[in-house]
């Protein structure tokens, strides 16, 4: 994989838009700080691979009309509950009618299944206000952060590159701004998935050899920690990087816009890994 430095600079970016990401919740999602990075750590845990191969036949995970990250949002809030002990809730509701009634026909039900009860199981009570005073109380999310997060719960969150525990604090982040409370992530990597390479490959930013944009185009499964697949994600990464020294912005910012602008890949494909880590 290459990085076509002349088409960063190429780019006409939205530079307005390459501010850091602010996300409102409702009810009891935000009745407090603790309960909100709870919410975020479970649901986060959860999103990879919202895709399947049934037969050769590609499919994505709908919910409501939704799909993807999008369909799972809509079912973690719908699951979620009422009152203050949220995540108690959940924990209830999970109990009792497992991923797949609370999920639908999500893909890969059984590793979801692992890692949710691994964060319930765990302390999580005590992990999400361990982690929302440190971040509060110094205003920045951190790759510290993140790496301590991982080590406790290392099936849900054990991913070498940080992507999924990354973005569930880029998501908390973007909860404390939506509440008035500036929390700088300038320390946080891009969060190396499948739709943000797509959309870099698209602007030209990242461009493949041609066996690899043939195992691309043509649907075929990449192995997980393959060559290939380490080349894409590492390459992403740095991708971000260098758009956001190029714009002034943050790589999370980057990711941030790269994932909201997936229409500009049209319908090209994205790389099929199986993998539990994006």
């Amino acid at each position: 994989v290459k990085i076509d430095d002349a088409a960063i600079r190429s780019v006409d970016w939205p530079l307005s838009d390459l501010r850091p990401m602010v996300i409102g919740l409702d009810g009891a999602v935000a009745t407090t700080r603790e309960g909100a990075m709870a919410f975020v750590l479970l649901m986060t845990a959860i999103n990879f691979k919202f895709w399947r191969l049934n037969d050769g036949k590609f499919e994505r995970y709908t919910f409501n009309g939704k799909t993807g990250a999008r369909a799972l949002w809509a079912a973690f809030e719908a699951a979620w509950g009422l009152g203050e002990v949220s995540a108690d809730l959940f924990a209830q509701h999970l109990a009792e009618s497992g991923v797949g009634g609370i999920f639908g026909d999500i893909p890969d039900a059984s590793s979801r299944s692992v890692m949710l009860h691994e964060i319930i199981s765990g302390d999580i009570a005590g992990i999400s206000a361990k982690t929302v005073d440190r971040i509060t109380t110094c205003g920045r999310i951190t790759v510290a952060d993140a790496e301590q997060i991982a080590r406790a719960w290392p099936l849900a969150y054990g991913d070498p590159y940080l992507k999924k525990i990354q973005l569930a604090l880029s998501k908390f982040g973007g909860y404390l701004r939506s509440v008035g409370v500036e929390t700088d992530s300038s320390d946080l990597t891009a969060f190396a998935d499948y739709q943000v390479p797509r959309v870099l490959r698209s602007l030209g930013i990242l461009q493949y050899a041609a066996p690899l944009a043939a195992l691309v185009d043509d649907g075929t499964v990449i192995a997980p920690d393959s060559a290939e697949e380490r080349c894409i994600r590492a390459a992403t990464i740095l991708a971000c990087e260098r758009i956001a020294a190029h714009c002034n912005a943050t790589a999370a910012d980057v990711d941030n816009l790269l994932w909201g602008s997936q229409e500009v890949a049209s319908k090209s494909r994205f790389h099929l890994t199986p993998t539990t880590w994006y």
